[in-house]
């Protein structure tokens, strides 16, 4: 007996040890002290910075001298106007830094200059870097495709995706892992895991259903189907097709949506459920591998997502959840609020990646993006405000990045875009009213995000 007793306690004590190790290495919640991390206290989220003092990320994105080329490639409006101002890029960088701060913002966003998380006059802006997994595998998989632009998804269950996550990650994130002023690693940017707002998407799917016939993503969904149905003749009959075999529904040319079939229409069709299953399966192997990948890198920062282009289905949301630290989403509406609401249902911190209000009477043609629109300088200022405080009525939001620093370019930029986005003109001019109104909603946040809770029970 008391040999079964000493070999329980061996074991007992042992899993303790592998416990605290792991502890040491990665704390439950959050990071690691002394960097940014997230902790869950009074029915709210809160974002602790490396001081140990509260805070909200309030951020710019594309803060960048020379952002945005022209679409054919071959100038920079802002950055021929900045230079021909300041001199050189580094009186750019000081200057437009100092700008940021007072206006009350903190943190440089996505698509940024890393050097302008430099020290500027003694102070420092935290910074957010997108590592890009997703998009990367996809680019070395397909030389000239571009994932974003495609609405394309990476073939995750490739078993090279996981070797190129953890060197990607090895080259990015290593030598930043002691930087106590990187808030944290986005994974990807608006990754297609369906419709987005550029455009109809297709299930996630389908699409895998109809990769090439030696793809590992294309094999994974039919063995998905094929445990889901076992005979052929189930499957024909909900999908609405014809074959003989798993064999011959294999081989097929194409796969199509069973035809008067999608979410809306048809919610509980069995498509649908199969869509579903397959949306957790190539979730959780997404972010369970980024996760894996970038904390073999660096254990110290934030993983905040992959900065969802519109709200995904809730598998998606719920193995996001389980696998990163903040749900990073874009969420361009006059109102956060219908979207906000879908994303802390699974009670993460959430983390606005990108927001902005245009107005026409910029002069810009305002083509080629998403909404809002608005009218003048005034409604941009107006929209800010009522945007920051709906959505720090959520007890979930540590942050919101606006995008971006400067306006689009007349011309349009890569993708043709041309939008009164900035906080600044084409000229490096202020669009005063709507700055002068972001220092007093920037210096409210931390307030307004106290005063919301959640209670326990509470929707």
């Amino acid at each position: 007996m008391q040999a079964k007793i000493d070999q329980g306690m061996k074991i007992a004590l042992f899993g303790l040890l592998v416990f605290a190790l792991l502890a040491v290495q990665r704390p439950a919640i959050g990071a690691s002290p002394g960097f940014f991390r997230t902790v869950s206290r009074d029915g709210r989220w809160d974002l602790i910075g490396p001081d140990g003092n509260n805070v909200i990320s309030k951020g710019v994105c594309s803060v960048s001298l020379d952002n945005d080329f022209l679409s054919n490639g071959n100038r920079s409006p802002y950055a021929e106007a900045a230079l021909a101002k300041y001199g050189n890029a580094g009186q750019w960088r000081l200057a437009t830094a100092k700008r940021l701060q007072g206006w009350g913002f903190n943190t440089v966003g996505a698509w940024s200059d890393p050097r302008m998380e430099e020290p500027m006059d003694g102070s420092r802006l935290a910074a957010t870097v997108n590592v890009g997994l997703g998009f990367q595998f996809h680019e070395k998989m397909n030389p000239g495709a571009n994932l974003w632009q495609q609405k394309g998804f990476p073939d995750v269950f490739d078993p090279q995706f996981g070797t190129f996550c953890i060197q990607t990650a090895r080259r990015i994130c290593s030598a930043r892992r002691n930087d106590r002023h990187l808030l944290g690693w986005f994974t990807d940017n608006e990754l297609g895991w369906g419709e987005l707002w550029r455009g109809p998407g297709e299930e996630l799917l389908v699409r895998f259903l109809n990769m090439p016939h030696a793809s590992p993503g294309r094999r994974a969904a039919f063995a998905m189907l094929r445990r889901r149905y076992g005979a052929i003749a189930r499957f024909n009959a909900a999908w609405q097709v014809k074959f003989s075999s798993w064999e011959e529904a294999a081989r097929a040319k194409e796969i199509a949506s069973p035809p008067g079939i999608d979410r809306r229409k048809s919610p509980d069709a069995p498509f649908v459920a199969d869509c579903n299953a397959f949306l957790a399966e190539a979730a959780d192997r997404y972010f369970k591998t980024v996760r894996e990948a970038i904390l073999a890198a660096d254990p110290n920062h934030l993983l905040l997502g992959c900065r969802f282009g519109y709200v995904p289905e809730k598998p998606v949301l719920e193995a996001a959840a389980r696998w990163m630290d903040v749900l990073s989403c874009n969420v361009y509406r006059e109102d956060p609020s219908r979207d906000l609401a879908r994303y802390a249902d699974v009670r993460k911190p959430i983390l606005i990646g990108e927001f902005y209000f245009r107005a026409t009477d910029s002069g810009l043609p305002n083509r080629n993006a998403g909404p809002p629109t608005v009218a003048t300088q005034e409604d941009r200022a107006a929209g800010f405000e009522k945007y920051v405080r709906a959505a720090l009525r959520f007890p979930e939001v540590i942050g919101y990045h606006w995008f971006q620093y400067a306006d689009h370019p007349a011309e349009g930029r890569f993708d043709g875009e041309n939008s009164n986005c900035g906080l600044v003109t084409i000229e490096d001019r202020p669009y005063d009213i709507l700055v002068q109104r972001m220092i007093r909603i920037n210096a409210m946040a931390e307030e307004l995000h106290k005063a919301s809770s959640r209670k326990p029970g509470a929707p």
